[in-house]
């Protein structure tokens, strides 16, 4: 008898546990379930009590429970960096930074750690560090907002964007993320640093993204920096190094550089270029834009001719002056066939856009000439 009743409770006991360890397992998907795990049992279930602990407030209830967390789970940074969170709300400030520092050494993929990591790499002066963890915040934050602040301060300093640009060598996912996201007008500071440090190590960048990056420096009067840019894999592709002249050229293979022609994708609109000119059939209802290309002007008076071999409909050329806020603004536009004269000045007007828009109807042979 006595014999039958220990069996029973040892199976009681087994389920008992069995019950136990269930819970802490489903706390993962349903944290309300944290607090109904016996203390004994709480593996996964911990966590959550502990960040209950640090929502109350009570000093003495979050460290003990943070604490805790780390005996059993010492390991992931998560949990190093939910200790921190409570020493620091506590005042343990000092203890909160030693384990910040050790969450940030095996955090490489909790954006929070990564945040606490760069900020104390800016604080101890280590800007490469700093570099390497804001390329690990590109690659894991969706907090865009962050992203650009700490891409602002740590990019300022030269080690860092060489380190950031090392890890863009790489190719990794989110750098076409990153070339999207600026222009001309909003770049971090050495952006174009990086970028060029990342082109030597030969990144394959979406080199449309890489462009229109380019181009917008180009338009601010910085050929330079575009030219930087515009260095990598993408520039040897048969593409223009330079702002160049009237003349249309065939389009290279893949997306056109900052200083190629680029003509008209639009639907319903089909432009192509080769030795005899530019073609076009516009069979839309409005106006489109058939080309443009960037292009560097000497100063003085000069005369832009527009020709065709054929065709009818609408058709103005335009020159338009980019300046140092990026904005264009136009100089000189006419409506048909025939010259264009206009005067440039070297100082408001240091890289110029010619554009080519067609009205509804097509166009064969068309040419430019610029004296």
């Amino acid at each position: 008898m006595i014999a039958r009743m220990l069996w029973i409770a040892l199976l009681i006991a087994v389920a008992a546990v069995a019950v136990a360890v269930h819970l802490d397992r489903q706390s993962r998907v349903d944290p309300f379930l944290a607090k109904h795990v016996p203390a004994p049992f709480r593996y996964f279930a911990q966590g959550q009590v502990a960040v209950e602990a640090i929502d109350s407030g009570d000093a003495a209830s979050m460290l003990e429970e943070g604490r805790r967390l780390v005996r059993r789970r010492p390991l992931p940074a998560g949990n190093l960096l939910l200790l921190a969170i409570a020493q620091e709300q506590a005042g343990h400030h000092a203890d909160a930074a030693r384990s910040m520092q050790a969450a940030a050494r095996r955090g490489w993929r909790i954006p929070e750690v990564q945040h606490a990591g760069l900020l104390n790499a800016v604080a101890a002066g280590a800007m490469d560090e700093a570099g390497y963890r804001l390329a690990a915040l590109w690659a894991l934050s969706d907090d865009a907002g962050l992203r650009d602040t700490l891409t602002r301060t740590v990019l300022a300093d030269p080690a860092a964007a060489e380190a950031f640009g090392g890890i863009l060598g790489g190719s990794p996912g989110w750098r076409n993320r990153f070339l999207a996201r600026y222009s001309a007008a909003d770049a971090p500071p050495r952006l174009v640093e990086a970028v060029a440090a990342a082109n030597r190590a030969g990144t394959d960048f979406d080199c449309a993204a890489l462009s229109a990056l380019a181009r917008s420096f180009a338009l601010r009067g910085n050929a330079a920096s575009a030219r930087t840019l515009w260095s990598g894999k993408c520039a040897r592709r048969g593409h223009a190094a330079e702002p160049g002249g009237a003349g249309f050229t065939p389009e290279p293979d893949g997306a056109p550089g900052p200083f190629d022609w680029s003509y008209g994708g639009q639907p319903g609109l089909t432009v192509s270029a080769g030795d005899a000119g530019l073609d076009y059939d516009n069979r839309t209802f409005g106006t489109q834009l058939v080309a443009s290309r960037l292009v560097s002007l000497s100063p003085g008076n000069r005369l832009l001719t527009l020709t065709s071999a054929g065709g009818g409909g609408l058709i103005e050329v335009r020159i338009a002056c980019g300046d140092a806020s990026g904005r264009k603004s136009r100089l000189a536009s006419r409506v048909g066939e025939g010259a264009l004269p206009f005067t440039v000045n070297a100082a408001s007007c240091p890289i110029a856009e010619i554009s080519v828009h067609g009205g509804r109807g097509s166009r064969r042979g068309l040419t430019l000439t610029l004296r």
